[in-house]
């Protein structure tokens, strides 16, 4: 998956989705606390976060799953705060569902034909004149959904039960349907979850397809850094309910706040740095024990080398499965630490 290209047209797009200052709480736990997007018309945006910040929750508020305790939704300039969702996808948005939400017993074909409900006006004069009227309507509907799955390559299983299909080609068809409606707003909440390194190229290739070809403006909520690094132009990261941060995506994965938040689940490590070698690992001095390798993932070093540099150096947030408790001199030929305590 290779970087998009940034469109350098000189002028900005109008917002197409601007919420502000949404509330949520759930009891005493505030799922939202006054975030604020907005999302720019033609714009591929990224909603990220560490698990429980809110992500899934914003998108049930936008899409009408949740209603608001707080704030205002405004889609193409229009109040949209509290809709129900059948009256939100009327509207033009249109999203896919973080667990698997199609209907089992049912065929690929029919899950997707459901995604078209939003766009069919049934009445009493078209059934009764239904081979004169409504059959036509009908076999239209009908030719525009074949169109959909056979752009998502899914020609080969239309009439397969859904739910005997592995998840990488179930997520394919929560998106085809989510396509079906025709929508303006496309919302995507974590679609390559589950899913091997050739499934999720796959799907990155049908969401920018959706985006320049069918013209849809995407929010992508997903936890693969390394997908909304190459899809997103825009990232917000929330963290307990919050935007913490939002730019352009090399910038964000720079952050010192991103970096805490994604680790704030870890182990407080109290250490002294005793040196740092950033070609594959941080090695540290921590209390009685004489060294700790922490694993980096690649390519990002650069990055993690300016984030550590600007924090405190004293105290890390470090996940526990990335620490390797070492023996002194076992670092593969570099020279043992020794514990400056001893003696």
């Amino acid at each position: 998956m290779g970087r998009r290209a940034r469109g350098s047209h000189g002028v900005q797009a109008p917002y197409v989705l601007d919420c502000v200052e949404i509330q949520r709480s759930f009891g005493g736990i505030k799922a939202l606390d006054g975030v604020t997007i907005r999302v720019r018309a033609g714009s591929i945006l990224g909603v990220v976060g560490p698990n429980g910040s809110g992500k899934t929750t914003l998108v049930n508020v936008i899409t009408g799953f949740y209603p608001p305790q707080g704030g205002r939704i405004l889609f193409d300039g229009q109040d949209v705060t509290g809709l129900r969702p059948h009256r939100i996808a009327s509207l033009g948005i249109a999203r896919t569902f973080q667990n698997l939400a199609l209907f089992r017993g049912m065929s690929v074909l029919d899950n997707v034909l459901l995604g078209r409900h939003v766009r069919l006006r049934p009445g009493v004069l078209s059934t009764a004149l239904y081979w004169w009227w409504g059959q036509g309507t009908e076999v239209r509907h009908r030719r525009e959904v074949e169109e959909i799955i056979d752009y998502l390559q899914l020609e080969g299983v239309r009439q397969e039960p859904v739910e005997l299909l592995p998840i990488g080609l179930q997520k394919r068809v929560e998106l085809a349907r989510a396509l079906a409606a025709k929508p303006r707003l496309l919302i995507l909440d974590e679609p390559m979850a589950g899913m091997n390194q050739e499934e999720k190229e796959y799907m990155a290739r049908f969401i920018l397809d959706a985006h320049d070809e069918l013209g849809c403006t995407v929010v992508l909520i997903e936890h693969h850094m390394d997908v909304v690094m190459a899809l997103c132009e825009e990232l917000v990261v929330l963290d307990h309910g919050s935007v913490i941060a939002e730019g352009p995506p090399e910038l964000m994965r720079a952050d010192p706040k991103v970096i805490t938040a994604y680790v704030a689940g870890a182990a407080r490590v109290v250490a002294t740095v005793e040196r740092v070698d950033f070609r594959d690992s941080l090695t540290l001095e921590i209390e009685a024990r004489p060294a700790v390798a922490v694993a980096s993932a690649p390519g990002s070093l650069p990055e993690f080398e300016r984030a550590v540099s600007q924090i405190a150096r004293e105290r890390l947030r470090v996940r526990p499965d990335a620490i390797r408790l070492v023996p002194p001199g076992s670092l593969e030929g570099r020279p043992a630490l020794t514990d400056r305590r001893a003696g």
